[in-house]
């Protein structure tokens, strides 16, 4: 049987795969989530990868998400509960900045490995015209978010309390 691979040879196939196509692979089995565990963490890290675009679903309050690879007319669609009525600010190496405007919360969010990384809440419940940037990747201690509005600078950064 297919789960009786060695996994050097798994991990052999799923090094090939599309950035979409391991999460289906290591759906398949506990060998297959194993096997593939390496080749996700260096899709998530990878520059080189060709651009990806992800969007909500027109009622973004679904959770549903199409994410639409440059040559390919047709998107992929994935539930994300995460980001049911959520706010997609920039991006950077795979990390999604989310803003939901109902609890207040920001978050850093990877739509492959689902990992998510929670940041203290925002002090208002909208963001609008608005400039936001992120100084590193959301693993690193050193990561700050700074979000510009018209009359005030917010500058927050993992573990610091509101």
């Amino acid at each position: 049987p297919w789960a009786d691979l060695p996994t050097d040879l798994l991990s052999s196939i799923v090094d090939r795969l599309e950035i979409i196509e391991p999460l289906s692979f290591r759906g398949t089995c506990m060998d297959f989530r194993r096997a593939s565990r390496d080749a996700s963490a260096s899709i998530e890290s990878s520059t080189s990868t060709r651009p990806w675009l992800l969007a909500h679903h027109p009622d973004p309050d679904t959770g549903n998400c199409f994410i639409y690879k440059q040559w390919r007319s047709n998107p992929y669609s994935i539930h994300l509960p995460d980001l049911k009525a959520c706010m997609f600010l920039p991006s950077y190496q795979g990390w999604l900045f989310v803003f939901k405007p109902k609890q207040c919360s920001m978050f850093f969010f990877s739509p492959f490995s689902r990992a998510k990384i929670d940041l203290p809440d925002f002090p208002m419940n909208e963001i609008q015209h608005h400039a936001t940037v992120f100084s590193d990747l959301p693993t690193s201690p050193h990561c700050i978010v700074s979000i510009r509005m018209p009359t005030e600078v917010f500058v927050i950064s993992k573990g610091q309390t509101t």
